[in-house]
């Protein structure tokens, strides 16, 4: 598994905003997707639907979760983000 840095948008009527994750994953997709799921509450196609490879869009359509980046994080940069940071492993 690798590590990512993901930084993912939140857009809603009255908030936009910018979160980070550290994300454990096989894949690049795997860590995007993972990223976005950590920001809402609920399952994927109850919850949220996916408008491409980069989106979510809740079920009321008042919020809307992308990807700003991401970054493929070294192995010795790793220990130091894991300190700072919780991680999300995908999956």
């Amino acid at each position: 598994m690798n590590t990512y840095f993901v930084e993912v948008k939140v857009v809603t009527d009255s908030l936009r905003k910018a979160t980070n994750h550290l994300i454990k994953a096989n894949t690049e997709q795997e860590a995007k997707d993972a990223a976005i799921l950590a920001e809402f509450n609920g399952e994927l196609g109850k919850a949220a639907h996916k408008l491409d490879d980069d989106s979510f869009e809740d079920v009321h359509n008042d919020v809307i979760y992308s990807i700003k980046s991401v970054t493929e994080v070294s192995a010795e940069d790793s220990p130091i983000l894991m300190k700072l940071m919780s991680i999300v492993e995908a999956g």
